[in-house]
């Protein structure tokens, strides 16, 4: 795969409107000092190895941050209409937290369409060995723990990040049942594209959870979030060994962050427009239920 050229600017592909956008990202200017100054990157460890995400994230549940939901719905051009009643929030994170209404978004029908599991910007890769991100190779097997690399070794990668402006909810793409749930500890970088072009191995060494699902019709997959700067925690929310397709699996509390999952097999028959950007190295942005791809015949 040729090595996407980037430009500075976040430029994103809409999947529904087949057009570009350009994303304001969330306290940029602070980012930029963290990951492209010495002075950020001599300081950084205050940030991503102290308690500093756990505490800045909780403090979103402190009641004097509901005056800042207004604002920031107004600045990054929310569309609450799709959204739960606001008023009825009572923190920042009760905002972060929010749900679609009923019937706003819908899961595929097809049992052979993969769906989007987040409503997120994707990056879709037909095996480990392609995976490019930010102009930088990274082998999605290192997110898992020794017993489980081999099994995914021939199976593709989709990687779904979440800015902060996103619905920060995650579900399960297909019915099946969970096989086994492990943690493994790490740090806690951004996951915007500053950080990546600056720590490509940040999706790696992030704190991260895994889930090992065998589902009905795309076999095993690693379903993997990933922790980031300011996300203290990442909260699950189903509670049985079986589950449906589009059931909500868990959520992550204040921040930008990632899913990332990979299959045990090619499988997956991607979306053309979202497998041709991101060999350009752009993400797409794909609404939560979405076709991803088809399963492969």
């Amino acid at each position: 795969m040729k090595r996407p050229i980037l430009n500075e600017n976040v430029k994103i592909y809409d999947l529904e409107r087949k057009e570009f956008f350009y994303e304001k990202v969330f306290g940029e200017w602070f980012l930029k000092w963290l990951y492209r100054t010495r002075s950020g990157s001599m300081l950084s460890f205050l940030f991503t190895k102290l308690p500093f995400s756990s505490i800045y994230g909780g403090m979103k549940n402190l009641g004097f941050t509901k005056k800042d939901i207004m604002p920031f719905i107004e600045d990054y051009d929310i569309n609450i209409e799709e959204f739960e009643d606001v008023s009825h929030f009572k923190n920042f994170n009760d905002f972060f937290i929010r749900k679609f209404k009923d019937n706003m978004r819908s899961f595929e029908k097809d049992s052979n369409a993969f769906p989007a599991f987040c409503e997120g910007r994707y990056l879709v890769y037909n095996s480990p060995k392609e995976t490019l991100v930010k102009n930088s190779w990274i082998d999605p097997r290192l997110f898992l723990d020794k017993e489980d690399q081999n099994i995914f070794k021939n199976g593709q990668v989709i990687i779904s990040r979440l800015a902060p402006v996103d619905y920060h909810r995650f579900h399960f793409p297909d019915d099946g049942k969970v096989l086994k749930n492990y943690k493994l500890d790490g740090l806690l970088n951004s996951v915007t594209p500053y950080a990546l072009s600056a720590k490509p191995d940040v999706l790696m060494t992030n704190k991260r959870e895994i889930t090992i699902l065998d589902t009905s019709n795309f076999g095993k997959i690693a379903y993997v979030e990933v922790g980031a700067l300011s996300v203290g925690t990442i909260k699950q929310t189903y509670s049985y060994d079986t589950f449906k397709k589009g059931e909500e699996k868990g959520y992550f509390l204040f921040g930008g962050s990632t899913v990332v999952i990979i299959t045990e097999n090619k499988i997956i028959d991607f979306n053309e427009d979202i497998l041709q950007k991101t060999k350009e190295g752009i993400e797409t942005f794909v609404k939560l239920g979405r076709s991803l791809g088809v399963r492969t015949t």
